[in-house]
């Protein structure tokens, strides 16, 4: 029966365990990318991918295989396909010292609290998690290292403390302390860790003033409304919004506080309203919008922008329900929020209600305002809000 140990190399030979050691040393044949492997006397196999080690071992005559892999088996390391893959064989996980445990340990600190994260291979919102968390860690490289400090310098946080380390536990090891401003030039190793610290973070929910927005001569979903069809919406931190005729972008500004793992896509033709969004971006600090010019449906690129799983459609064009017949037609679980103020609108929503399920509710709001002495209600325009997804069969 082979036996196949999946060990985690920590990060390099001077911080394997004992116990790995141990084993690597009775092993016939040991696995890992090239850097890994590299030092260890017998058979080597210089592979990482996961299928490619499994024709491997089904052709070897072998018996007990080692599989390194490096920092720790559990975070985000690739034992979880390689497991995947050897599905049937007779498997044995050993933890290895990560990253952030070995980085936090050379700067003297704890890593409780701290939120865990990775650039490597994927795409995270580190910009939102740094706004929420006061302690961010992020594997990363050097292009992207210096990518994430540029976007902090520019969306104003760039008096956050970073730590760069750089070939860690390697002779040639640097660690490198600063501000986003201070490092917003530096060119980093591709082989990198990032500690960021935000003393100034806190999570950012509810209802954002309209007086808080950068504001032109666009119309924009009023606080009031704007609250009640994100609430409709129901959004997850994992959640992809489509906001349609976005205008100043309020919807997708206040949604996206919400997105810390998800993304807004502001759809908008308007060229003032474009420049508004954008401003509005900066702003707050909402790097997972991002904004696309142009008429929905004509501007939807399914292959260029992640499939959505909400909708708002603050404006249409008159084309709400070709708009809705794509969008469901990509997604047939989406939920869609539509909000109407003109009476063409409010007959369409009504017609659509005969092909979708269709929760309609109109409210009247009104706001005090000062009067001399005295704070008289001025009411604004009633808003038909209407929450809209597939019949179910």
């Amino acid at each position: 029966m082979k036996k196949i140990y999946l060990i985690g190399a920590g990060m390099g030979c001077g911080t394997l365990t004992s116990a790995a050691r141990d084993i690597i040393a009775s092993a016939e044949v040991i696995i890992g990318a090239k850097r890994l492997i590299e030092g260890f006397g017998g058979e080597t196999l210089a592979e990482y991918r996961p299928e490619r080690i499994r024709e491997y071992i089904d052709d070897s005559d072998k018996k007990i295989f080692c599989v390194l892999l490096s920092g720790d088996t559990g975070f985000f390391s690739g034992a979880k396909g390689i497991l995947e893959a050897l599905d049937g064989y007779d498997t044995i996980v050993l933890a290895g010292i990560s990253s952030f445990a070995y980085f936090f340990a050379a700067l003297k600190k704890d890593y409780n609290d701290t939120r865990l994260l990775s650039l490597h291979g994927r795409e995270q919102n580190i910009i939102s998690h740094i706004k929420r968390y006061k302690s961010v860690f992020f594997l990363s490289g050097g292009d992207k290292t210096r990518e994430v400090i540029q976007k902090l310098d520019f969306y104003g946080l760039d008096k956050v403390k970073l730590y760069i380390g750089e070939r860690l536990s390697y002779p040639d090891e640097k660690i490198t302390a600063g501000t986003a401003k201070e490092l917003a030039d530096t060119e980093f190793d591709a082989l990198n860790a990032v500690i960021v610290e935000n003393e100034d973070a806190r999570p950012e929910f509810g209802s954002i003033p309209d007086s808080a927005f950068i504001r032109g001569n666009v119309p924009m979903t009023k606080a009031e409304i704007r609250s009640l069809c994100i609430a409709r919406l129901n959004l997850s931190e994992n959640s992809v919004l489509y906001d349609i005729g976005a205008g100043t972008g309020s919807v997708s500004i206040e949604a996206a506080q919400y997105l810390i793992d998800g993304t807004v896509c502001a759809f908008e033709k308007n060229a003032e309203a474009i420049s508004l969004i954008n401003a509005n971006k900066a702003k707050f600090a909402a790097d997972n919008i991002t904004v696309i010019e142009g008429t929905a449906p004509d501007s939807f690129d399914f292959e260029k922008y992640p499939c959505p799983t909400h909708a708002f459609i603050g404006g249409s064009c008159g084309r709400l329900a070709e708009t809705l017949e794509i969008l469901f037609e990509k997604n047939h679980g989406l939920k869609a929020v539509v909000t109407a103020v003109s009476l063409n609108t409010i007959s369409e929503l009504t017609s659509l209600s005969k092909k979708y399920d269709t929760d309609i509710c109109c409210i009247n709001a009104a706001r005090g305002e000062k009067a001399g002495s005295h704070i008289l209600m001025k009411a604004n325009n009633p808003v038909y809000i209407a929450a809209i997804t597939e019949k179910k069969q």
